[in-house]
C-alpha cells in the first residue's frame, strides 16, 4: 500500500522518496525547517503548569481551604492556558514561517519580528 504526501504539489509515495526529493530539491535544511521554534514551544505547558500552580497556591492560601470549587478549578486552568498561548504565540508564528520558508534565518526573525 502506498502512502503520499504533498509538498509544493510534489507527491511521494514512500517517505524515503520524500526525503530524497526534498533534500535535493530544497537542501538538507528543509527536512529540519521550523525544528528550533518547536523545540522552544515545548516551554508552553511548561509556563501553563507554573501560572496554574502559582494561582492555586495563592487562592488557596488566602481562604486556607484545601478543596476549590469545580468553577474555580475551571477558571484556574483557562487563565494559565491564557497567559502561557501569550507567551509562546510569537514562537508558534516563527516556527510557521520558518516551515514555509527554508532559508529564513530564525533568529534574525525573532529579532527583528518579520
Amino acid at each position: 500500500m502506498y502512502s503520499f504526501v504533498c509538498l509544493k504539489f510534489n507527491f511521494f509515495y514512500a517517505r524515503k522518496d520524500a526525503v530524497a526529493t526534498i533534500h535535493k530539491k530544497e537542501g538538507i535544511s528543509a527536512l529540519w525547517s521550523g525544528t528550533v521554534p518547536s523545540i522552544i514551544l515545548a516551554t508552553n505547558p511548561a509556563v501553563q503548569f507554573m501560572v496554574y500552580e502559582a494561582l492555586k497556591r495563592r487562592i488557596q492560601g488566602q481562604g486556607k481551604q484545601k478543596n476549590l470549587a469545580s468553577l474555580t478549578y475551571f477558571a484556574m486552568g483557562a487563565v494559565s492556558k491564557m497567559a502561557a498561548t501569550i507567551v509562546t504565540y510569537p514562537l508558534q508564528v516563527v516556527q510557521a514561517r520558518s516551515r514555509v520558508s527554508i532559508k529564513t534565518n530564525v533568529l534574525a526573525m525573532l529579532l527583528n519580528n518579520k
